[in-house]
């Protein structure tokens, strides 16, 4: 948000004491309206995260028969091809996030993710699984770190336990 700069000789503005003020917490400049808006679409972003995750639990058994799978490939694909990168992307996702538009970072791993989940849906063999999990691994690493940071800037400490609860 911009706001007004006044400057008196040396002596801090009012204007300057609020920008300071801001800056410190963010919160104060978001009305009640913006942030119902934000949870939700964070709602609705976590919702698609949760359920791309769990998909493959709930359909290993048909993909086991599909493609003759052991145990170790089924572990595999439903454990370690999407927690290997995404466990380890976190955090320069997270820097990232500190630097660039989150919501875009968002938007892209919602993307991504998205598009990899529906690829392991076209999968021809275990490989294309497989690599199409990483994919979904990669795309939700990019949504906690800058979905916890917006949920930062819009809510004050004593607010953020109702928003990560509603996300979780």
């Amino acid at each position: 948000r911009q706001r007004p700069r006044t400057h008196r000789g040396d002596e801090m503005s009012t204007a300057t004491q609020q920008d300071s003020e801001f800056a410190a917490r963010p919160w104060l400049g978001f009305s009640n309206r913006e942030r119902v808006v934000l949870i939700v679409a964070l709602y609705f972003v976590s919702v698609s995260s949760y359920m791309d995750r769990f998909v493959i639990a709930i359909l290993q058994e048909p993909i086991r028969a599909e493609f003759d799978l052991s145990d170790t490939q089924l572990g595999l694909m439903s454990g370690f091809a999407f927690a290997a990168l995404y466990s380890v992307l976190g955090i320069p996702i997270a820097a990232l996030a500190d630097r660039t538009n989150r919501r875009n970072i968002i938007t892209a791993a919602l993307t991504l993710w998205s598009g990899m989940t529906a690829l392991c849906g076209a999968a021809q063999n275990f490989t294309h699984v497989i690599l199409a999990r990483i994919g979904v691994g990669v795309g939700e690493a990019g949504m906690l770190p800058p979905t916890h940071s917006l949920v930062g800037d819009y809510f004050p400490p004593d607010g953020r336990s109702i928003a990560f609860a509603v996300l979780t």
